[in-house]
């Protein structure tokens, strides 16, 4: 008997990298990729998976979720049932927290319950001495660093003089800010006119987070990073102001990324008026303008990530909302149902092409959190994480069907054409046919390194 050389050969799909699509196989060994060819040229295996034609992705990563009524087991199941191999998870302690404790308290849980391969990003709030928890943070492994431009009433808003002092240390460290940018004054004033108004309905709320309160704070976090020297991430995009400071920015070389949510390249203020509180996120569900302009950016790698914010909330955490939308809570699920839909809607209906996808979900996130070319990337060395996606196979979205703690998605009953079949990660099947393989505790903490920002995604 011949002795197997490598654990596992995949062949018979398209392997789709950020610039090709090729018939090869992938030869796997010790949970790393060992080899990419012709299926002729790879070593014998102890395991053989024919993917029957179809596209072979990297592993796919959802940079930007939240586990704040779900936990790391219900997130990173429901991510991993969606085709999602690898998690960015922001944690969210309180002002008086040290962030250093909630880091380390997360791993200890995170270790035990996670289904996908995760890492972390921190909240900070207005406090000078969390500055000084920045660097034993870092040496953790978390190298990005969330301030808020509003939420004052939620205690959550940091200040300019914060927002400073924070991005000078984040650059001395070798880190990268990251920020909410909406202008909370602003949002602050309106917000209160419109209940003093008794307008709390669910078609008041876009109105008082208008795009320019949006545009504007992405603006001046810019210019604060800009004067500092800092590398700057803009979570959550969703306006065409906003991307047309940004596009400013990287045209001039700027170290400016940002991502955007499917729910704001395919939802508008009218399915906020249909799903009321259920669809109350930040920054709001905005205009069919607002859409396209951010497709295009998507297209023309002036937005280089695509990302969720999933924030999963039952629906009665929601139903106050109702009677004024303002005491609803924030967030709404999606990251079981990112993959598909940016398949479908990008790949499929765009016409923007495999190696879009593998761009915006693989090698562009992981380049900017510095995890590449461990993660995002198809070749020798690369872990082995691959997601198969069927191109012909349709799928209605219904929660119902989905694993995701919420109860409901704001796609529901919408059809999707293109479904993640198998995926692996470090070498080993966690999905197949809908089945999930592997059970919490499977994934691993991605420790990213204080050695400066990586270069950012191939903007064109």
């Amino acid at each position: 008997m011949t002795r197997a050389r490598v654990d596992t050969v995949v062949h018979g799909g398209l392997v789709v990298t950020s610039s090709t699509v090729t018939p090869a196989a992938i030869a796997i060994k010790d949970g790393r990729i060992a080899a990419i060819g012709e299926e002729s040229m790879m070593p014998d295996a102890a395991r053989s998976i024919d993917v029957g034609g179809k596209y072979v992705f990297p592993g796919l990563i959802d940079a930007h979720t939240h586990i704040w009524s779900e936990g790391f087991g219900v997130t990173t199941r429901a991510a991993a049932c969606g085709g999602v191999t690898t998690t960015l998870i922001f944690l969210r302690g309180d002002a008086n927290d040290n962030i250093f404790e909630v880091a380390t308290e997360s791993k200890r849980q995170a270790v035990e319950q996670a289904h996908v391969d995760y890492g972390f990003h921190v909240y900070l709030f207005d406090r000078a001495s969390m500055i000084e928890e920045l660097e034993g943070t870092m040496k953790l492994g978390i190298p990005t660093f969330k301030m808020f431009m509003a939420y004052k009433k939620r205690q959550m808003k940091v200040s300019n003089e914060f927002m400073l002092r924070a991005m000078q240390t984040i650059k001395r460290l070798g880190a990268t800010a990251m920020v909410h940018a909406e202008n909370g004054e602003m949002i602050d004033v309106l917000e209160d006119q419109a209940i003093a108004a008794g307008c709390c309905g669910a078609e008041h709320f876009y109105p008082t987070r208008p795009n320019v309160a949006e545009g504007e704070a992405v603006n001046r976090a810019i210019e604060i990073a800009t004067h500092v020297g800092c590398p700057l991430y803009i979570v959550h995009l969703s306006s065409a102001e906003g991307l047309a400071r940004i596009k400013a920015a990287r045209d001039a070389g700027l170290p400016v990324w940002t991502e955007t949510c499917p729910q704001y390249l395919l939802l508008t203020d009218d399915d906020m008026r249909k799903w009321g509180p259920l669809a109350k996120i930040a920054p709001p569900l905005r205009t069919r303008q607002d859409n396209e302009a951010l497709w295009t950016g998507l297209e023309r790698g002036w937005i280089p990530v695509l990302a969720t914010d999933h924030a999963s909330y039952p629906p009665e955490a929601k139903e106050v909302g109702k009677k004024d939308i303002f005491q609803a809570a924030f967030g709404a699920p999606g990251v079981e149902t990112l993959v598909p839909l940016a398949f479908s809607e990008g790949v499929v209906k765009r016409g923007l092409g495999p190696s879009w996808l593998a761009r915006v979900l693989s090698e562009g996130p992981a380049k900017i959190f510095q995890i590449y070319p461990k993660k995002g990337a198809l070749q020798p060395g690369s872990d082995a994480d691959l997601v198969v996606i069927d191109p012909d196979k349709r799928v209605l979205l219904q929660a119902k069907n989905l694993h995701q703690g919420a109860g409901y998605t704001l796609f529901e009953g919408r059809e999707v054409r293109g479904w993640p079949v198998l995926t692996m990660v470090r070498g080993q099947v966690l999905l197949d046919n809908g089945e999930l393989k592997q059970g919490p505790g499977f994934g691993q903490f991605l420790h990213r390194p204080m050695d400066g920002h990586a270069p950012a995604a191939r903007t064109t």
